[in-house]
């Protein structure tokens, strides 16, 4: 089993912005690659406590706008996409094991205002969630 801590995590992302006269906008996507270190297993119970799992893989993608409403109001919105390695109880008998098979996906939509209500004072506020749902495959 491969426990490394350092193999690569590549990531992108492509900014396309618009200026016009009374507004600014941008258009974003971006792809990450993530890698959570090994985990040792501690749930009692389970038949393979203090087991080491591989470490977890992840990508995300993410696609969205922003948008200046005025100098002081900036509203963000985006579809989201993450898959990740899966991990479970596998509730087996007599004594249940703590595995990774398979893989959640989750999709979603997230909203964000951001608005600056003094020089010294912003504000941030947001809803993550619309359609997102996960799923196991």
């Amino acid at each position: 089993m491969d426990t490394r801590r350092d193999a690569p995590v590549p990531n992108e992302q492509i900014v396309h912005e618009l200026q016009g006269k009374t507004c600014f906008a941008c258009f974003v996507y971006s792809w990450l690659h993530s890698l959570k270190s090994w985990s040792l297993l501690k749930t009692r119970g389970d038949s393979n406590r203090g087991e080491v799992l591989p470490p977890l893989v992840s990508k995300q993608y993410e696609v969205g706008a922003k948008y200046d409403i005025n100098p002081n109001l900036l509203l963000s919105t985006a579809l989201f996409r993450i898959e990740k390695a899966n991990q479970y109880s596998d509730l087996a008998t007599p004594i249940p094991s703590y595995v990774q098979d398979g893989l959640q996906v989750h999709n979603g939509v997230e909203l964000v205002l951001t608005g600056k209500v003094t020089d010294n004072l912003t504000i941030m506020g947001g809803h993550s969630n619309g359609y997102q749902c996960g799923k196991i495959q």
